[in-house]
């Protein structure tokens, strides 16, 4: 059973299941709703909910698959959860909420759309510490930030022992965390603006996928204002169809599938430094594509095993087959290597590598559909990336495939350590507005015009390997 849930096949979990097979019941731990909630397999949860699992079941530790959610970043995990009737304040046995769950995870985008359900902000676990605590002790500024200005967390709050969170925070080495709620105190104060145009080499750019810039440089944008704030996506009144017209098809349900790669810290042996701000790429991308109605798959902070199994994985699956497109979106740093970036072991995965494993291994389905690439990384001075689809293999050459680069060849990528990056901020902000009427070539059109009109720094670049149709995004509400 572990293994058909982890490995989405449901056929053969419905087979066990009627052989008498029961659905509460622990493997290490976990029973297969816990396992699907943690793979993020959105299909398989959805199966095991209807076939009887029950939402609210508990293992050793009192965790429900709600709690594994949170702590796993499955946002679309928790809508089905809460719609199944998943009890939202359930306490572990150390009592902690799914959204204490979230917050002490560093699981941003989760903790958003737990509290847009109604959880209880003030909730305390059992040594007493309030959700502040919980993100101070994890370290993560976004968090931490998200609940002192948005939710009202009070950073003066101390625990039993006399502790503020800042103090908590400064004990444990989180020094931009001790900082931020020690202003936080005091009142805001100003940020130094940063030249966002400068150029870099590929050594002084090779581990790093921007360069920290201030808020005072990006007032023209909502990036000012925490990434992508209550962006509401504009649905289509009529799909495009295919038809006569030369249109990929994504008038399916879903219209497509995206996963998201998404790589924040890193150990210090890899001398990679840890990328603020990724949290609200994150955030902002899960609600973006699933206000549009595409099914979303996150993984963060993976190894280059991991990385390398869940491109596969998702290349291959039988859910890719039954949808529109396909489309992949990797935040990291910059890697050593040609136009690559890092894994969170420090090794390299190159952009090659990930269009050569839809070319290679594919289906008629697969090889027919749009595959859309966006990338957000430094490429510091490396050779142009034209040189990537000469290198593609012979005997696959490369088919529907377009990938847009946060930067042009040569220059760093920016982003804002409190707000996420220029190129997906920007990105998530055009498709919420224009995806409903505009086809893909427009988008980025309109992407460019932005940087360009706003003073962003070096223009994001699209790299077409026989994407030969245009592309609707089709947006329209989740069935």
């Amino acid at each position: 059973m572990d293994h058909l849930v982890k490995t989405g096949d449901e056929a053969g979990v419905r087979r066990l299941v009627r052989l008498g097979t029961p659905l509460d019941a622990l493997v290490d731990r976990r029973s297969p709703l816990m396992r699907a909630t943690m793979a993020n397999k959105v299909p398989m949860v959805r199966a095991l909910l209807d076939m009887g699992a029950t939402v609210d079941f508990t293992n050793e530790d009192g965790w429900t698959a709600l709690h594994l959610a949170a702590n796993h970043n499955s946002a679309a995990v928790v809508d089905m959860l809460m719609e199944a009737g998943a009890e939202l304040e359930a306490r572990s046995n150390t009592g902690r909420t799914p959204l204490a769950q979230a917050c002490r995870k560093k699981q941003l985008a989760v903790a958003k759309k737990l509290l847009q359900r109604g959880a209880n902000t003030s909730t305390r676990d059992d040594t007493g510490w309030p959700l502040l605590f919980q993100g101070a002790r994890a370290g993560s500024l976004p968090v931490v930030r998200w609940l002192v200005e948005e939710v009202g967390a009070d950073p003066r709050h101390k625990i039993n022992n006399g502790k503020s969170a800042e103090k908590f925070a400064d004990d444990h080495g989180f020094t931009d965390v001790a900082t931020y709620l020690r202003d936080a105190v005091k009142g805001p104060r100003d940020t130094e603006e940063k030249d966002p145009g400068a150029r870099t080499s590929s050594a002084a750019a090779s581990k790093s996928d921007s360069k920290k810039i201030s808020s005072v440089s990006l007032k023209k944008t909502s990036l000012a204002c925490g990434g992508v704030p209550e962006l509401r996506v504009r649905h289509s009144g009529a799909p495009v169809h295919p038809g006569a017209y030369n249109v990929y098809d994504t008038t399916t349900e879903p219209p497509g599938r995206v996963l998201l790669l998404s790589y924040r810290t890193f150990p210090e042996a890899t001398g990679a430094t840890m990328r603020e701000g990724a949290e609200h790429d994150v955030a902002n991308l899960v609600s973006v594509f699933e206000q549009m109605g595409y099914e979303i798959v996150v993984r963060e902070d993976l190894t280059w095993k991991d990385t390398v199994w869940e491109i596969q994985d998702f290349s291959k699956s039988k859910r890719l087959k039954e949808v529109g497109c396909a489309i992949v979106v990797v935040s990291s740093h910059g890697g050593n290597e040609v136009s690559s970036f890092l894994t969170y072991d420090g090794k390299d995965v190159s952009v090659k590598y990930l269009h050569e494993v839809f070319i290679k291994n594919q289906s008629k389905e697969v090889k027919q559909m749009p595959k859309i690439f966006f990338f957000q990384f430094c490429r510091g001075n490396v050779e142009p990336i034209a040189h990537v689809q000469t290198d593609s293999v012979s005997d696959h050459p490369p088919e529907n495939i377009m990938s847009f680069f946060s930067t042009t060849d040569g220059f760093v990528a920016f982003r804002h350590p409190l707000s996420g990056s220029i190129f997906l901020t920007v990105v998530c902000e055009v498709l919420a507005e224009r995806a409903c009427e505009d086809n893909l070539d427009d988008l980025f059109r309109e992407v460019q015009q932005r940087y360009k009109r706003e003073g962003l720094g070096a223009t994001p670049e699209k790299q077409d390997l026989g994407f030969r149709k245009k592309f609707y995004f089709n947006p329209r509400p989740q069935n």
